[in-house]
């Protein structure tokens, strides 16, 4: 079971350009074939972001900033036993940046570098992460 939850705050410490992203989720997982259930994962991100560019019509826009991303990874289980110090927790930083290209549409880049790390025998951390992609907000009509 996948949950999540986001939200974006603009105008920071009353500065308009100042923006604050917070994206939460969490993944709950089941018991698969033979007996094997994968940690439970947590991940929070936390993005502060500045927009250097907003043109009238906000049309265009340019957003960038650093980025702070906390996973925790819960013990894998095997035939009903637990795998000790196979989950653990992972703190990233870096940078990510979004560019509108039309109003709703947005292109984005982010990489985040590993911080700090639990470091469990078997745990297996996230060094370094790289994401991109494309967003388009729209309208459901009734």
């Amino acid at each position: 079971m996948f949950l999540g939850a986001n939200w974006t705050y603009t105008g920071l410490f009353n500065l308009r350009r100042l923006v604050a992203d917070e994206d939460f989720h969490s993944l709950v997982r089941s018991q698969g074939t033979q007996r094997t259930r994968l940690g439970d994962d947590i991940e929070s991100r936390f993005w502060l972001s500045y927009r250097p560019y907003e043109s009238r019509n906000v049309a265009r826009e340019w957003f960038l900033g650093p980025v702070l991303t906390w996973i925790h990874s819960g013990n894998d289980r095997i035939a009903g036993v637990t795998q000790n110090e196979s989950g653990g927790d992972v703190l990233l930083t870096g940078v990510t940046t979004y560019v509108g290209l039309r109003p709703g549409m947005h292109v984005w880049l982010g990489m985040d570098w590993d911080v700090a790390h639990s470091s469990g025998a078997q745990f297996m951390p996230v060094r370094r992460h790289v994401s991109f992609g494309i967003t388009q907000q729209f309208r459901l009509h009734h």
